[in-house]
């Protein structure tokens, strides 16, 4: 199965994924109060991200030495994600018994932080022996989050306890799944004692290539420690509430993409993995530009309690697209470095586009929030800032790239960051909801969901009727979903 069909699957997997988890999180957005949703956010989206730069040390090398099938790669590297999900439990019991909340919640906490680490590092493993089947974890792993949020946030009530609870039964379980289907392709073969250690000692040796990735994560995730010295919880609560789904975009992309650096690094197909890009930003157009033409709309379906930070909603969006593109390309250009002397430092040079955005990011945002002295200033000078990132990286990924292949990027750029979005924008204008937005979710969700499909399938005819190559990789994708078979 080529790239662009991998990614096809893969995206759909993963976009079930996202809309069960949209669900989910409109229910913890609407069910918690500012102050526990802040909590939450705060505990899974940064301090957990924070003890997962242990994995972003040596998860590079894991990935591109199970990928190469190196003896012991995958138990070395899951050995060394137990080790950080213990780092990340002890970091987030700390942090939110600092934040306030009681011990009973700040041990749910860190089970929860511990497992998400345990799975970032095992789900690298996963990827590289079965790209589909890492797709298909993420989709278990959001089904069975949904219906643990649904049950012990929904219906008995339990608040962010309930949530922290949903999440460790979610990742514990996709961890364990997917160390069966680890165990099924050899892939956890124990290598010895001797030989494991020599694999983590090599890993780590080489850590100064990811250096600059987890320098650059660090720096990003220290916003809410920004933005806490500047405001409050509010702020907090209702930057997260607004880009949610747009972050929940992202990340499916990310993880979705990683499967580009092992294609290229295996066929050197730059252009299939490129054209991967411009699908990925074709399919996430509609909604992304939809949600950014009526933002109201959307903070209603979330919570009208942050009513006032919908101005920020399309800076978010144009940030989600934008990041995608350039998270892509980096991929494909990690891709084009073959191991031999001198690859990690070329990585090493690749990968500091990524530091350079970050510092870019906390810049734009300390100096947003300088400026500006109301909540709603602030949440809008927090999505300035992330557009201003995603901005970055692209244009440093762009200009690393070799001239021998910027002719092949520029059309599917092109394409995926002008022609796609801008095809959305006339779809999203005649298909207006059809009455303002209520505090009563079904009402707001009614008023949305005929003039949202109607704005995508639009956008779809259109792109159909202009877009020759996405008319080919139409009938090629229906064509495959006939005799389509899922590699083991």
């Amino acid at each position: 199965m080529g790239v662009v069909a991998f990614t096809i699957v893969r995206s759909l997997l993963y976009g079930v994924a996202i809309l069960v988890n949209a669900v989910a999180s409109i229910i913890i957005v609407r069910r918690l109060s500012v102050h526990d949703y802040a909590l939450y956010q705060t505990v899974m989206k940064r301090v957990t991200e924070y003890a997962a730069r242990l994995p972003g040390l040596y998860g590079l090398w894991l990935y591109r030495y199970t990928v190469q099938g190196v003896r012991g790669a995958a138990t070395t590297g899951f050995m060394l994600s137990l080790a950080a999900g213990l780092a990340a439990a002890a970091m987030s019991y700390t942090a939110v018994a600092q934040l306030g909340a009681p011990g009973g919640v700040a041990v749910l906490a860190a089970l929860a932080s511990s497992s998400a680490v345990c799975w970032a590092g095992l789900r690298l493993a996963v990827d590289a022996v079965r790209p589909l089947r890492a797709a298909l974890l993420v989709l278990i792993q959001r089904l069975f989050y949904g219906a643990t949020v649904i049950l012990f946030v929904y219906m008995v009530g339990l608040g962010v306890g309930g949530a922290f609870t949903a999440a460790t039964l979610s990742y514990t379980g996709v961890v364990v799944l997917g160390l069966f289907w680890l165990r099924g392709r050899e892939a956890l073969a124990w290598p010895g004692l001797r030989r494991a250690v020599g694999i983590a000692v090599e890993w780590l040796r080489k850590a100064y290539v990811t250096a600059m990735i987890n320098i650059a994560r660090l720096v990003q995730t220290l916003d809410v420690v920004v933005v806490y010295a500047y405001s409050d919880a509010a702020t907090v609560a209702a930057f997260f509430a607004i880009t949610n789904i747009f972050m929940l975009i992202t990340e499916a992309v990310r993880a979705s993409f990683i499967y580009l650096q092992g294609f290229v690094l295996s066929t050197q197909d730059y252009r299939s993995a490129v054209n991967a890009a411009r699908l990925a930003a074709l399919l996430a157009s509609p909604l992304l530009v939809y949600a950014a033409m009526h933002p109201l709309h959307l903070v209603y379906l979330l919570n009208p309690v942050y009513y006032w930070a919908a101005p920020a909603a399309p800076l978010a969006a144009a940030s989600s697209l934008v990041f995608m593109v350039g998270i892509g390309v980096l991929n494909l250009l990690a891709g084009l470095v073959r191991e031999e002397p001198g690859a990690e430092r070329r990585l090493a040079r690749l990968y500091s586009s990524m530091l350079v955005a970050a510092l870019t990011y906390l810049g734009v945002l300390a100096l947003g929030l300088a400026l500006t002295d109301t909540r709603q200033g602030n949440v809008t000078a927090w999505a300035v800032a992330l557009l201003a990132h995603s901005i970055t990286l692209l244009a440093l990924v762009l200009a690393k790239a070799p001239s021998s292949i910027r002719h092949a990027l520029a059309k599917p750029l092109a394409w995926s960051l002008l022609v796609y979005p801008g095809l959305a924008v006339p779809a999203a204008l005649a298909f207006h909801p059809r009455e303002p937005p209520s505090p009563r979710f079904w009402q707001t969700l009614q008023s949305l969901a005929l003039p949202a499909t109607g704005a995508m399938l639009l956008y779809f005819a259109t792109v159909l009727l202009v877009d020759s190559w996405a008319r080919t990789i139409a009938l090629a994708a229906v064509k495959r979903a006939r005799r389509l078979k899922l590699p083991r």
